[in-house]
């Protein structure tokens, strides 16, 4: 949703070095967020041994998705500390069991129902 406000419609969007345009308009939050992601996901696959030129495809592409998913959600109202704190309280809140009913009876063994049957 954009915003009506016009301080913060100003360098919103990073559009490139001066003279070389990028092909996309790139967030600043956005680029935030994927570069930790990134990070992260390289650390974890260096602990683990499995550094490569495909998990580093990997880290880029999550990086990405990440970014993009967060991008819609954080803005200036709604910041990446409150978000993250919101998705903790929906985690740890309390759920109620819900108690379950069943609709049939389970069938008799086999042996009762031939006797049933037999007469």
């Amino acid at each position: 949703m954009p915003t009506d406000d016009e301080i913060y419609r100003v360098d919103d969007v990073f559009l490139g070095p001066p003279g070389i345009p990028l092909p996309f308009r790139a967030r600043y939050r956005s680029l935030g967020i994927g570069a930790v992601v990134a990070a992260i996901v390289v650390v974890v696959e260096i602990r683990l041994h499995a550094i490569n030129v495909m998990g580093v495809i990997w880290a880029l592409f999550a990086a990405y998705a990440v970014s993009t998913l967060a991008g819609r959600y954080i803005d200036h109202e709604r910041t990446i500390r409150s978000t993250l704190k919101a998705l903790g309280h929906e985690i740890t809140a309390p759920r109620y069991r819900a108690v379950r009913t069943t609709l049939f009876h389970p069938a008799p063994p086999a042996r009762d129902r031939d006797r049933a049957a037999r007469g």
